[in-house]
């Protein structure tokens, strides 16, 4: 056999052993890739029965009592979406498709909402908690026509998405935010940086000695 043919047949080898190694690196990667995927998944049907609860949650003023494990769902939450953030990624690149996810997203529908709902409760409640002791010098009426207009759109956003029970809970918040718009003409002139003393003088007799301005 020439030396030609025999360096022929040694490079054939060594292509192939190249390209054997490769594949075992490639199929090493998507191995390892499936097991992170099939234990992400694992971890969501998990989650899927812990965010059950959050079904229980159905009276405003008890907010406070839960708001704190909301919030610590919330964080697994984002991470575990992070996580199939970084997986679907991966197998597209490695395989050229993503998986269903079927349980992120019966995740996502079932969580996302409540999460809102509380988050905004939470926000609009203990903000219109301390607008009401603080002194009316302090008050911005643009933060505050501004948190009711974001919590306003965020409850549109959430009609038709829960039971009965936390309808009613939107209803309590939709009367929060009325019952602000009633005080929202006051609060405004009361803002009104042309105000002076004499004026405030005028306002406590009508209103009576407790009107904190400064």
């Amino acid at each position: 056999m020439s030396n030609y043919r025999l360096g022929q047949n040694k490079l054939t080898l060594e292509l192939d052993a190249a390209d054997k190694r490769h594949y075992d690196e490639k199929e090493a990667i998507e191995n390892k890739m499936f097991r992170k995927r099939d234990q992400l998944e694992k971890e969501m049907v998990q989650f899927e029965e812990e965010i059950k609860i959050i079904e229980t949650y159905d009276d405003l003023f008890s907010y406070p009592s839960f708001i704190i494990p909301i919030k610590e769902l919330n964080a697994k939450y984002e991470e575990l979406k992070e996580r199939k953030n970084i997986l679907e990624n991966e197998e597209n690149i490695l395989t050229g498709y993503k998986s269903a996810y079927e349980s992120y997203f019966r995740i996502e529908k079932q969580f996302e909402p409540h999460y809102l709902l509380w988050s905004s409760a939470e926000s609009f409640i203990n903000e219109k908690k301390i607008w009401k002791v603080s002194p009316a010098s302090k008050l911005n009426i643009e933060e505050i026509t501004k948190l009711k207009t974001n919590t306003q759109n965020t409850l549109r956003k959430l009609k038709g998405k829960f039971s009965t029970k936390q309808n009613q809970v939107l209803d309590g918040l939709y009367r929060q935010i009325k019952d602000l718009e009633s005080w929202m003409p006051i609060i405004e002139n009361l803002c009104n940086p042309g105000l002076k003393n004499r004026h405030w003088d005028q306002i406590k007799t009508i209103s009576g000695p407790d009107l904190d301005f400064k």
